[in-house]
């Protein structure tokens, strides 16, 4: 399978646990696009929590594209979900720990455009 789609997840089960709810809504929204439920499965708290239960098949998930840079395995399928939105990254801190090397670091991010 080359890709899949949001409704395509009606028919899975999807792995639950992303925190906070407005993240776990853009990752797995609660229905497909027509209206379908999505199950939602096991729940887990980290990447790693997660491997086991989607190498033995007991459910899938939906994580961003760089997953498949950091994560590679050969016991993993990175299928893309051709009708989800982009993912969208922020760095945060906390100001009164802002020093220059953090400013630089934030400078240089602005400039980047997309993972290679």
């Amino acid at each position: 399978m080359s890709r899949v789609s949001y409704e395509d997840l009606a028919d899975e089960t999807v792995m639950g646990g992303a925190r906070p709810d407005y993240w776990r809504e853009i990752l797995v929204p609660v229905r497909t696009p027509s209206g379908r439920l999505i199950p939602i499965g096991p729940s887990v708290s980290n990447f790693q929590e997660m491997i086991p239960i989607l190498v033995t098949g007991e459910a899938v998930s939906p994580v961003h594209a760089q997953a498949a840079r950091y994560y590679a395995r050969p016991d993993l399928a990175y299928v893309p979900i051709h009708d989800a939105p982009p993912g969208r990254w922020g760095l945060i801190w906390r100001t009164g720990n802002e020093t220059e090397l953090i400013r630089s670091f934030a400078s240089a991010a602005r400039h980047l455009t997309s993972i290679e």
